[in-house]
């Protein structure tokens, strides 16, 4: 006749085997979870970080674009700027070559004028001179003209039967 106890005593060292067993399988279960948790965390780490690097990267190409952006810009300006500059020069090229085109006129203009004054002097000495002609009784020479006119005689030419109006030879 067996025990029961007995029995139980045999299966004592058998059930402690068994959750020997079981509680180094749950151990190992638990590092197992531990390393897969720590594994993950460090999955998940890394993640965020290479997330903020990828970020990062991203901010600074944006800023990057906006620093190329603005010196477009700057420069566009600056082409503005220059071709203001260029239009204004042509403006006053402009204006200096319509101011030499009415100086220009103003010359002519004075010349014509200077012309006709000449033309009207000319024509007033000829006027006289036929006027002086026609009165004139000499030879037109200066000394022979003061004396006529003090006197009032005729030319000693028109004695000697000469032309009057020839002129005397030095």
């Amino acid at each position: 006749m067996v025990f029961w106890w007995r029995e139980e005593l045999k299966a004592v060292p058998v059930q402690q085997r068994l959750l020997r067993e079981e509680s180094q399988k749950e151990t190992e279960r638990a590092v197992l979870k531990r390393k897969k948790e720590q594994e993950e965390e460090e999955e998940k780490k890394n993640k965020e970080e290479e997330e903020e690097e990828e970020e990062e990267e991203e901010e600074e190409e944006e800023e990057e674009e906006e620093e190329e952006e603005k010196e477009k810009e700057k420069e566009k300006e600056k082409e503005k700027e220059k071709e203001k500059e260029k239009e204004k020069e042509k403006e006053k090229e402009k204006e200096k070559e319509k101011e030499k085109e009415k100086e220009e006129k103003k010359k002519k203009k004075k010349k014509k004028k200077k012309k006709k004054k000449k033309k009207k002097k000319k024509k007033k000495k000829k006027k006289k001179k036929k006027k002086k002609k026609k009165k004139q009784r000499g030879c037109g020479h200066l000394s022979v003209r003061r004396e006529l006119q003090l006197e009032s005689k005729p030319c000693w030419h028109l004695e000697l039967g000469l032309s009057a109006f020839k002129t005397v030879s030095k």
